[in-house]
This record gives structure tokens, C-alpha cells and sequence, in this order.
């Protein structure tokens, strides 16, 4: 359920933003923005969090209040703030080839914990 729930949204995100295409190899990462890499294994980690708390049967109302100390503690564990990760968000979401590039490899990595 939770692969059908990750492949499900995140081929709506890309679907939304399949019309703005740029050629992936040749973006900068700017330096206020957290690298390829270092998002994939946050990005990892947060979704993996949230499909656990969704699926360990608690109430929705509960799991709105627990998640975002579970995010907190992400945040910690991969040396990332607030700001930075907002920023990065944006800039990845504006830029649909990184985005699928992130989200390709994130369902090989869940693929490959099954």
C-alpha cells in the first residue's frame, strides 16, 4: 500500500509540472539550497516516516499532531533547517527534471528495501 501511495502522488506532482522541462545535468545547485543527494536521503527518510505513521493505525488527528516532531527530528538527524529545506523545495519544484531525477531514484531505493 505505501509504494502504491508514494508512485501514486508523486506521479501527480510530476505530471503537474511536466510541461517546464530543463535538462537536469546542466543546473547549478546554488549554494542555499541542499544538494541532489543530501535531498534524496531526506526526501527518503520523510516519506518512508509518513507512510509509517499512516499506516501504524493511528488516528489522523493524532498522526497531524506526531508529525511534525517526526520532521523535526529529520531535520536534525540530516543537519537541515527550516529555511533551507523551504528553499530547496521551491527550487527543486520548479525544476522538473532534478525533481523526477530525485523521485526516480527514491522509488529504487524503496524498491530495493522491499
Amino acid at each position: 500500500m505505501m509504494k502504491i501511495k508514494f508512485v501514486l502522488y508523486f506521479s501527480f506532482v510530476l505530471w503537474l509540472h511536466s510541461g517546464c522541462k530543463e535538462e537536469a545535468t546542466k543546473v547549478e545547485i546554488p549554494k542555499n539550497v541542499i544538494p541532489i543527494k543530501k535531498m534524496e536521503a531526506f526526501l527518503f527518510d520523510l516519506h518512508k516516516t509518513e507512510a509509517e505513521l499512516t499506516q501504524s493505525g493511528i488516528r489522523q488527528d493524532s498522526a497531524v499532531l506526531i508529525f511534525p516532531g517526526l520532521q523535526k527530528n529529520l531535520l536534525i538527524k540530516h543537519k537541515i533547517d527550516s529555511l533551507k529545506l523551504e528553499r530547496s523545495l521551491k527550487f527543486y519544484a520548479e525544476r522538473v527534471d532534478l525533481l523526477d531525477s530525485i523521485y526516480t531514484h527514491l522509488l529504487i531505493k524503496a524498491e530495493s528495501q522491499k
